[in-house]
């Protein structure tokens, strides 16, 4: 058995441990937290945390998606895939630690699961200015980090604009080994490029911000910063409310926030990934699992954080994002 054969096996035999439709719908019910950790047991979400945790789901979350990332680095016969999936951690990762280096703050709070680097290992070269060894990429942001924090020149929206830029123009190059990672980058790409220049409408600092790569050109980030709304709907409404750059243009419109459109193009990866849904062969079957997975994750901290903080039940719901369905 191939070891692409073998992955696509293993992640169709964890399909059984995904939430569902029907699950999710119990866990928005929930009075409490603690009534939705003990739904979430059945599928053995967050198994290797106690239950006495309670309240603190993030730890649940956290242990799973750390269950989900060992599965990847174990199982996945594609190593682009486990890149793209896997990197963001590191990039949350670098960015919390140049910052806990020189403001003292507490990285237990603002890290993420370990991505492709361990954590221990990326916090010990940060704190050494041991970049060498580390991402192209993640070395630059790191460079530029350090350069602002002792001009006096660093904020916090600046050196977060950096690592992210990092992260993209890293998943950009290993998106382009396979055909489906460059759609979903295409997508993620244009996502990030509409929400600054919607939420700005500067097109000076949207540019300096612009991810390359997807749909949406520099031109295109010009007319998103610049043109009256209604000829935006005209140039690149789809006629289509679920088509996200329309959610995205409507909104800003009519002074809403983009929180539709952001639900919409993060659901977008799911959504893409489901028009095959009983791929059996090549890649697709095991990024099909992870994206679902991600998706739970994403959808169980929007459903637990609703309850925990006394939300409406018809909001959260429409908080959701796309997600697996049997």
């Amino acid at each position: 058995m191939s070891n692409a054969v073998y992955a696509a096996a293993r992640a169709r035999s964890q399909e059984i441990y995904l939430i569902g439709e029907e699950r999710l719908n119990r866990l928005v019910e929930c009075a409490t937290v603690n009534d939705a950790v003990k739904i979430l047991s059945e599928t053995g979400f967050g198994k290797s945390v106690s239950e006495a945790a309670g309240a603190d789901y993030e730890s649940l979350i956290a242990a799973e998606k750390s269950a989900l990332f060992d599965f990847i680095r174990e199982t996945c016969a594609y190593p682009e895939i486990t890149h793209y999936l896997l990197a963001k951690s590191d990039y949350k990762n670098a960015e919390a630690f140049i910052k806990c280096k020189y403001l003292k703050l507490d990285a237990d709070k603002l890290t993420d699961v370990s991505g492709l680097i361990a954590k221990e290992t990326l916090k010990e070269k940060i704190l050494k200015d041991d970049y060498d060894e580390l991402p192209k990429h993640m070395k630059d942001a790191l460079l530029y980090a350090d350069e602002a924090f002792v001009s006096g020149t660093a904020t916090g929206a600046g050196i977060s604009a950096a690592f992210e830029k990092a992260y993209f123009a890293d998943i950009c190059e290993v998106s382009k080994k396979n055909k489906y990672l460059s759609d979903l980058y295409a997508v993620k790409a244009d996502a990030a490029n509409a929400g600054i220049a919607l939420r700005t409408r500067n097109y000076a600092y949207a540019k300096n911000q612009f991810v390359k790569e997807g749909r949406l050109k520099e031109a295109d980030l010009k007319s998103l910063c610049e043109e009256p709304y209604d000829a935006l709907l005209g140039k690149y409404g789809r006629g289509d409310d679920k088509d996200f750059l329309t959610r995205a243009i409507t909104a800003a419109k009519n002074g809403k926030p983009l929180s539709d459109f952001e639900r919409a193009a993060e659901s977008f990866a799911v959504e893409y990934v489901k028009r095959d849904k009983y791929a059996t062969e090549g890649a697709l079957p095991f990024l099909q699992y992870c994206l679902y997975k991600l998706a739970d994750l994403a959808n169980v901290r929007i459903i637990l954080s609703g309850i925990n903080g006394g939300a409406d039940k018809n909001e959260i719901r429409k908080r959701l994002r796309a997600y697996y369905e049997r």
